[in-house]
């Protein structure tokens, strides 16, 4: 697997695991505020609501872009001296051919079934 592609899965597992956790604490903190203000107006607890959905995407943010930053693969160290090109070396590898394409039949030359063409050869 790409190391890359391996390190941003892995960050996405971890944030969406810790999700988990922080949406059910954002969650209860909800229930609890709910229940003191049951007798206040609706506006009100739906603006909780709300809010309490815009903390759950910021602590997923948050937690993805923390994890993203621990999960980033180590930099690459430059090679050591005697294996990088001399100057005016001559290049020993050549670039790589194109494949070479194998033969396709046009699709109005292409049989759907079992028996004969309709349209001749």
């Amino acid at each position: 697997m790409n190391p890359d592609l391996h390190s941003s899965v892995e960050a996405l597992g971890w944030a969406l695991l810790h999700f988990l956790w922080q949406g059910a604490a954002i969650a209860a903190l909800l229930a609890a505020a709910l229940r003191l203000l049951r007798r206040r107006s609706p506006q009100l607890r739906y603006g909780l609501g709300c809010l309490a959905m815009v903390a759950m995407l910021a602590a997923f943010g948050a937690t993805l872009s923390t994890q993203w930053s621990k999960a980033a693969p180590p930099p690459i160290a430059a090679a050591p001296a005697s294996v990088t090109e001399a100057p005016g070396a001559p290049d020993l590898i050549e670039p790589a051919a194109e494949p070479a394409r194998a033969h396709t039949i046009p699709r109005s030359r292409r049989r759907t079934g079992g028996g004969a063409s309709v349209g001749g050869p």
